[in-house]
């Protein structure tokens, strides 16, 4: 078996709980996700300013 997780809230929700601005996707709730599929990802702080 392998590790699948869930993504269970709302996007809106993730946007305003994390305080993003700007964001290009709306992602929906997905409830069997495995380990080798994209998944969404919030990146702050100094690897964001200088990897952008």
């Amino acid at each position: 078996m392998c590790g699948r997780f869930a993504l269970t809230e709302d996007w809106s929700q993730i946007i305003a709980y994390f305080g993003i601005t700007e964001c290009q996707y709306a992602i929906p709730p997905r409830y069997n996700i495995a380990p080798s599929q994209r998944i969404p990802a919030v990146i702050t702080g100094a690897y964001w300013r200088s990897n952008r």
